[in-house]
Order: C-alpha cells, then sequence, then structure tokens
C-alpha cells in the first residue's frame, strides 16, 4: 500500500471517528411556580444578551482579521521581508461559556436540566 493511500486511510478513519462521537442531549425542566419562570426569563435574557456580544466579538474580529489581511498582502506584494503574521478567529462566535453561564442560572433559578448520551435510554 503506498504511503499517500495510508494517509488517506488513516485521514478517512480519524474523521469517520469524529462523525460517531456523540452531544449530550439536554432537557430544560422548568419548575411550575411564577417566580422561578420570572427568574428564568432572566436568565434566558442574560443568555441572549451574551450570544449577542458572542457574535459582535466574532464580527470584529473577522474584521480585523481581513483588514489585517489586506495590509499583509500589499506588504508581500510590495516585497517586504517583515510583513506581519495572522492572528485566525475561532471558526465561529464563542457560545459555550453562555451555555454554561445561562445552565448555572437555571438551576440556581430551581429548573433542572437532565442530560442524556444519545443512544441511550
Amino acid at each position: 500500500m503506498s504511503a499517500i493511500r495510508s494517509i488517506l486511510l488513516a485521514a478517512f478513519v480519524a474523521l469517520l471517528a469524529a462523525a460517531c462521537t456523540t452531544t449530550p442531549k439536554k432537557e430544560y425542566i422548568e419548575p411550575a411556580d411564577e417566580a422561578t419562570q420570572d427568574c428564568i426569563t432572566v436568565c434566558k435574557t442574560e443568555r441572549n444578551e451574551c450570544r449577542r456580544r458572542a457574535d459582535q466579538e466574532y464580527e470584529r474580529c473577522r474584521y480585523v482579521y481581513e483588514r489585517r489581511r489586506a495590509e499583509r498582502d500589499a506588504c508581500i506584494h510590495q516585497g517586504g521581508m517583515f510583513c506581519a503574521e495572522l492572528d485566525p478567529c475561532p471558526t465561529g462566535p464563542q457560545i459555550k461559556g453562555c451555555i454554561e453561564e445561562y445552565d448555572r442560572c437555571y438551576v440556581a433559578c430551581g429548573g433542572q436540566i437532565e442530560v442524556e448520551e444519545e443512544g441511550q435510554p
């Protein structure tokens, strides 16, 4: 088997393994009382604001990245030897912290979160 085939096979197996990983499924169980509902509404508002800020930060990063890339490309085109390296942006808005904070807030309000791995009863 050629080296290229071995590399392609290994990449395919790694991709297949990554596709088989599961993300836990969360079920949010809200208590029925009105005070708890109001508290959870505050959690949702804060989560939405956090996501909005994450979206804005991502867009700002993309804007700065594109501007710096244009500057670097111009530097290279002019034969520059010390053109700036680029720091990439994340692949998307970073909302993991928003979700974690929402979950803490939700539970602090009296809600329950049941986490179930996919494929489990």
